[in-house]
């Protein structure tokens, strides 16, 4: 028998804790018949500890390592990152209990994008502007990551809402909205002006129907088969998403020919052509919004830079629509022109956010392609200023430094004061003409923009990574910007993997425990 202090003992042991955390195992798990005999077979001389001391000293241990480990790594990342950003939101679980999470983001010296999953912290009580930024104020305070503890510009992501709005207002951060969020909206509020509910309201019924008959479903997929359709299931929306309304509406345009021969015989209320018509239409139009989102969510590439370009290329899609269809009815014109209208109403802020500007011209693939001259001139005049300023060639009352040159007296000339061309010659030196450093700061900023864009599916952050000793002064500034996300899409991601630690199973986890599991899943 191996004795429970045994280093393969320890070792088996820390390997289930791995897994418990991994894999989104309930602890009881440890007192499962298969469970057990799996081990017993593997290793006949392991002792199987205890559910509870799984979730009261074994869980604890190693969330208590690895974020020691994960706490000295951002500790030492940050000596070299240029900006650093959080991404929050707020989480009821299944089980009533609130909680708030708190991610981390940044480019390392090597162009890396750095995600990092914090905290997803228990966080009850009233959920205003004030407790708000104390709780942030608390969390980032544990990481050492407090605004006003670490060296270089915070930013922070967040969804719409005004209580967050309100407790990061007037502080020390730059808080930016969830692109993401924000496209919702405005599709949202197009949705609601063009009175598309009746029509989902029927496409939501039809799928219901396949969706809750066997029967049904069955007869569909043998259409599917003979008509030589791909054999899809339907995909029913969630009112929460609104991605989730152009997936229905898509796989039912797929699927048009098999539900067309099959519901007249089941269904009274079927769609009509003209309702197919729509659902074309509808479906034409939001698919570029439901790319965009995808684009704008991906978590391995600069995201921020892609703002201001998806909104260029979003607008002129639905403007060259609205121009090929203008004299139709029942296409999906008044569908494009409000969404037109609602992009342009909820993006001008974001439009005016210079971040944004600077993001996109200091990434390879944009440059200044969907700028304004007087945006060109305005982001490069910014990009210099941020270079002097990383290069230290700026004081803290904004006058520039210049190197003093080193003196470069041929062996002939004097150097004493006391010979008779001795100061002059000195003088002679310190007034050789040459190029300012603050001209090759310019001059460097001047020949990024000139080169041509890289490839628009390249990778930017390799390229950077590639041309930083090209640029030596633009990069730091690449750096700071290309690393800031344009969603807090992280934290969504955070509170779905919670969701699946608090189950119907496993309601009675206390939150400090689903604090540690949810936070070792990411970070193991």
């Amino acid at each position: 028998m191996l004795l429970h202090d045994s280093s393969r003992s320890k070792t088996i042991t820390s390997k289930i804790a791995h897994m418990l955390a991994l894999d989104y195992q309930p602890f009881s798990i440890v007192n499962d018949r298969g469970f057990r005999e799996l081990i017993n077979f593997l290793e006949p001389r392991y002792s199987i500890p205890s559910r509870k001391h799984f979730s009261k000293t074994v869980v604890p241990k190693l969330y208590a390592d690895t974020r020691g480990k994960v706490a000295e790594s951002l500790q030492c990342e940050l000596q070299t990152a240029q900006s650093f950003l959080w991404t929050l939101d707020m989480w009821t679980s299944r089980a009533q209990v609130p909680f708030i999470s708190l991610t981390a983001h940044y480019l390392n010296a090597e162009f890396c994008l750095q995600n990092r999953t914090l905290d997803c912290s228990h966080f009850p009580g009233e959920h205003t502007g004030a407790a708000i930024y104390e709780k942030i104020c608390h969390l980032t305070a544990d990481w050492k990551i407090s605004a006003l503890l670490i060296s270089v510009p915070v930013y922070v992501v967040s969804d719409n809402a005004r209580n967050i709005k309100a407790a990061l207002t007037g502080k020390p951060v730059e808080h930016l909205f969830c692109v993401a969020h924000t496209l919702q909206l405005a599709i949202d509020n197009a949705v609601t002006q063009v009175g598309m509910g009746k029509i989902l309201k029927k496409c939501r019924s039809i799928v219901g129907h396949y969706k809750q008959s066997s029967k049904a479903s069955e007869r569909l997929h043998s259409l599917q088969s003979k008509l030589g359709l791909p054999e899809h299931s339907l995909c029913q929306m969630v009112e929460t998403r609104w991605d989730s309304v152009y997936i229905m509406l898509e796989r039912l345009q797929e699927q048009k020919e098999s539900i067309s021969a099959d519901l007249p015989n089941t269904v009274k209320d079927s769609l009509t052509t003209q309702e197919w018509r729509l659902i074309e239409g509808y479906v034409t139009i939001l698919k570029p919004l439901f790319l965009a989102t995808k684009e704008l969510c991906r978590e391995d590439s600069p995201t921020i830079s892609i703002v201001r370009p998806l909104l260029f290329s979003i607008e002129g899609y639905l403007k060259n629509y609205l121009s090929l269809h203008s004299g139709e009815y029942g296409s999906g014109v008044t569908l494009a022109r409000e969404l037109s209208k609602s992009l342009a109403t909820r993006f001008q802020c974001i439009k005016e956010v210079q971040t944004y500007l600077l993001a996109s011209v200091l990434d390879p693939r944009f440059k200044c392609v969907v700028s304004e001259s007087h945006e060109q001139l305005l982001a490069k005049k910014l990009i210099v200023v941020e270079a002097k300023k990383k290069a230290k060639l700026m004081d803290p009352q904004g006058n520039y430094r210049v190197h003093k040159p080193s003196a470069n007296i041929s062996p002939q000339a004097s150097t004493s004061a006391h010979d008779l061309w001795g100061c002059f010659e000195i003088k002679s030196v310190e007034t050789k003409p040459r190029i300012d450093q603050v001209d090759v700061v310019e001059n460097e900023v001047e020949t990024f923009l000139q080169e041509s864009v890289i490839n628009r599916t390249d990778d930017a952050l390799a390229w950077w990574k590639n041309n930083k000793t090209r640029f030596p002064r633009v990069a730091p500034v690449a750096q700071h910007y290309l690393g800031i996300p344009a969603t807090s899409v992280a934290s969504e991601r955070l509170f779905s993997k919670a969701g699946q630690v608090v189950t119907v199973k496993r309601q009675n986890l206390s939150p400090k425990t689903i604090e540690k599991l949810v936070f070792l899943h990411d970070n193991l």
